[in-house]
């Protein structure tokens, strides 16, 4: 689904994902949705966005020869969460390739402050109100064709959550270009394409107002016990269900699987500070 765009995700806080390449196929969906990892309290969530469901040879190249495609509102405009949470949305083709482009960037550069694109294989970052990634290419060159502009790279952007003296949150991200030199058969830093950038948060009032003292009042987990701890220990019990329907916080949905239903239950064990609970069923 997303060819030409290989990235690694690493933050301070330990959690890496490696986004998986895959083939195009019948099964191929227009729209892609999955939470990558948790900074201070933000949820990132990784966006994707299937334009290539109606590409084909004759696609609108350099030069702005063929046609633009259609990226379908419903492939995109989804229902974004955009306070307390990073959201980075990743799709193939430069918006500039897609009808109503501008528009499609309004709604993007609202929700999104991480872009990353595919399809042309030279590495380039921008900034204005967001930060947009074109990935490069993953493979080596198979000619000289274009070879001094398309060269394999990947990309480690580096994400973290900071405070100012006001407690306002900021999310900064620091994009690294490693390039492939065939000659040396090893990677080094394009410094030219590696940016930084800082940009505001929003947090949700009702998920961090007076968050200390109600955790305070309702959790007396033991002091070597982490929350950390006690969501593996659940993770890997051997029977989850009965977990979720003896605490009784949480309905268990048999329309959906039991892995997003842990997801869920562990959301709703967060939201309600019931983790002692779980301990004491799981422990």
């Amino acid at each position: 689904m997303y060819p030409n765009s290989g990235f690694v995700t690493e933050a301070p806080q330990s959690f890496e994902r490696q986004i998986v390449l895959c083939t195009a196929s019948e099964n191929d969906k227009a729209y892609y949705k999955q939470e990558i990892g948790v900074l201070n309290e933000y949820p990132v969530v990784l966006y994707g966005f299937n334009t290539c469901l109606n590409s084909d040879w004759f696609d609108e190249d350099d030069h702005g020869l063929g046609h633009k495609l259609f990226l379908p509102m419903l492939g995109y405009h989804a229902l974004v969460d955009i306070s307390g949470t990073i959201n980075i949305a990743m799709m193939h083709h430069p918006l500039d390739r897609i009808v109503h482009s501008e528009s499609i960037s309004t709604f993007m550069d609202k929700h999104y402050p991480i872009q990353i694109f595919g399809h042309l294989h030279k590495p380039v970052c921008w900034e204005d109100k967001c930060l947009h990634i074109q990935s490069g290419a993953l493979q080596p060159q198979t000619s000289s064709e274009g070879g001094d502009e398309y060269f394999s790279v990947y990309n480690i952007l580096e994400l973290n959550v900071t405070s100012d003296e006001n407690g306002k949150d900021f999310l900064q991200a620091n994009l690294s270009v490693q390039r492939y030199r065939p000659e040396s058969e090893g990677f080094e830093t394009l410094d030219s394409e590696g940016h930084s950038f800082k940009t505001q948060l929003h947090r949700t009032p009702s998920r961090w107002s007076n968050d200390n003292k109600q955790k305070s009042l309702t959790e007396r987990l033991p002091p070597d016990v982490s929350k950390r701890q006690i969501r593996l220990r659940f993770l890997n019990f051997h029977d989850q269900k009965s977990v979720i329907k003896r605490m009784n916080i949480y309905t268990y949905n048999d329309n959906i699987s039991l892995h997003e239903n842990c997801f869920h239950f562990l959301e709703t064990v967060d939201n309600q500070h019931k983790y002692a609970t779980l301990w004491s069923l799981v422990k």
